[in-house]
Parts: C-alpha cells; sequence; structure tokens
C-alpha cells in the first residue's frame, strides 16, 4: 500500500519545479505555506496534512500533463514546498 510520505520519497516531477520547492521548503513555515495551499493542510497532524497535500500535488500536476487552461506554476510550486515540508515533519515525528 502506498503511504503519503512513499508517495512524495518517489515522486518524478521536471527538475525546475523540484529546484524550487525544495529552495522554498529550505525555509519551511508552516503557517504559511499551509495557508498557500486551496483547502490543504489545516490539521495539526502533518500526516494528515501530507495526505490531503498530496491528492492536491497529484491534481497539479494532472494539470500540468495535459496542458490545462488553468494550471498554475506558481500554484504547483507552493503545493510541492508544502508536501516537502510536511514530509519533513512526518519523518522527524518518526525518529
Amino acid at each position: 500500500m502506498m503511504t503519503p510520505l512513499n508517495h512524495v520519497e518517489s515522486l518524478r516531477r521536471p527538475s525546475l519545479l523540484v529546484s524550487a520547492a525544495k529552495s522554498g521548503a529550505e525555509e519551511y513555515c508552516r503557517k504559511t505555506a499551509l495557508r498557500r495551499t486551496p483547502g490543504g493542510g489545516r490539521k495539526s497532524d502533518p500526516r494528515q496534512n501530507l495526505a490531503d497535500l498530496v491528492a492536491l500535488e497529484l491534481n497539479e500536476n494532472e494539470k500540468r500533463i495535459s496542458h490545462a487552461a488553468d494550471y498554475s506554476v506558481r500554484q504547483h510550486v507552493e503545493v510541492l514546498i508544502a508536501v516537502i515540508g510536511e514530509a519533513q515533519l512526518c519523518r522527524a515525528s518518526q525518529n
């Protein structure tokens, strides 16, 4: 079974998207990042947020692949920043 954390670890996205998201996640501010994601990540448990954010990211990626008119690179990067940040929190809570 693919968990949200496993999904994050197996993500394959264009390197420019990943680089931008990693750069943004370096100084991850949870409150700000989650507020920037549409409807995603309002729970105190990062595992629950991560599940919601992975679903959002999959949707953004589908828009990207299909060249949807409403696709926003900025929004995709914002979601990826939150995904990376929440994944880091999940990993930290496991240790």
